[in-house]
């Protein structure tokens, strides 16, 4: 089994960690943290020649989720966040 690939994606305002992680010969990869820049992460992907499979969140903090909307369309997943996070995404 290929090691996954780790992509990092540092955005925004706040400059916060946006993770893709993703499997190489798959060619799938989650979407952890959109923060503000969801053309980043997304064109990203598409560079990448990778399939968006979930947008995983860590915590509910705006500077994590605030590229969950845009980045949505892209996943035939739902957005999983943690238990006890009370943001509506």
């Amino acid at each position: 089994m290929p090691r996954p690939k780790v992509i990092c994606l540092t955005n925004g305002v706040y400059q916060e960690n946006c993770y893709l992680l993703a499997d190489p010969d798959a060619r799938a990869a989650v979407l952890i943290d959109p923060g503000e820049e969801a053309d980043l992460f997304l064109h990203r992907v598409g560079t990448e020649r990778l399939t968006l499979q979930a947008i995983w969140l860590t915590h509910a903090h705006l500077d994590h989720i605030l590229g969950v909307k845009a980045s949505k369309p892209a996943s035939p997943s739902t957005c999983t966040r943690p238990i006890g996070c009370c943001t509506t995404v």
